[in-house]
């Protein structure tokens, strides 16, 4: 109901103006700026302006006529002799929830409003597809303590992980086995440069290929993990086996903790033949 009451708030502000300029909200004249959808558009971008409305509200009261005069269209009620605005098709890429790019078609008018995207440099965060910020030094003794209190190796490792170089979760978590038994041999300056992205059999955002700086006690504690008895239980149950090309950290039960881009490709190659067949 709480929908209901906001589209019928914006169409009430909507009628307030067509009452206090005098305009009849069916007649759609030849002259497209006389018509009341582009008056509206016009009315409701000078409140912007003024600071009288915020532009998210503007945005949201137009969006609300929209779908009322296409509604009344669809329904029949109402069919304007000139079209209420022009419309024009737009192609939209966006990530679904395993990485892949999908393209979507949306249909826009040229009397909908844009609100560009406003970000605060001064809030503290960082915006990487999200709101994210830093954990405070206090911050991260709570979860380090929270940790040592549930004692599970691998959950420790990743947070360790990301606390220490700063990866993202979809990075660390595609992590092979070979890839924390290189040797060591030339790092002398405390901490080895690990690339990772595109090539390396590691995922990044966007396959952005860039360089992780791990500190070498850390490294070890992965190299490690990796072959210890608790590690290989779980590899012998994962697809795939006990194998180098397995990913590092698994579930008690085998399941990766987060599927690749290369095997979340083969996955949907191999349904996609299924299907076919």
């Amino acid at each position: 109901m709480a929908t209901y009451a906001s589209i019928a708030e914006d169409l009430a502000a909507y009628r307030r103006f067509l009452d206090e300029t005098g305009i009849d909200w069916t007649e759609f004249p030849s002259q497209r700026l006389s018509r009341p959808t582009y008056r509206y558009n016009a009315h409701l971008k000078f409140a912007v302006g003024a600071g009288e409305v915020a532009a998210t509200t503007a945005k949201r009261r137009m969006s609300a006529v929209i779908a009322f005069y296409s509604w009344l269209k669809e329904e029949g009620t109402l069919d304007p002799e000139n079209a209420p605005w022009r419309e024009s098709d737009r192609y939209v890429q966006f990530k679904d929830h395993q990485g892949f790019k999908v393209s979507k078609t949306v249909t826009t008018t040229d009397v909908s409003i844009r609100v560009a995207r406003q970000h605060d440099p001064y809030d503290g965060t960082i915006d990487d597809g999200g709101k994210l910020r830093p954990l405070p030094l206090q911050e991260q003794e709570w979860l380090l303590d929270a940790l040592v209190s549930l004692g599970n190796t691998e959950m420790t490792l990743v947070h360790l992980f990301a606390l220490l170089t700063g990866a993202r979760i979809q990075t660390i978590l595609t992590f092979r086995v070979r890839h924390a038994c290189l040797e060591l041999d030339g790092a002398r300056s405390g901490e080895i440069r690990f690339p990772v992205g595109s090539g390396t059999g590691i995922d990044t955002k966007h396959d952005k290929q860039m360089v992780l700086h791990i500190p070498v006690w850390f490294y070890r504690m992965l190299h490690t993990y990796a072959g210890s008895e608790r590690a290989r239980r779980r590899r012998v149950l994962a697809s795939g086996g006990d194998t180098e090309d397995q990913y590092l950290f698994l579930s008690v039960r085998g399941a990766p903790l987060y599927q690749g881009k290369a095997e979340a490709l083969r996955e949907r190659a191999f349904t996609a033949i299924v299907i076919v067949r």
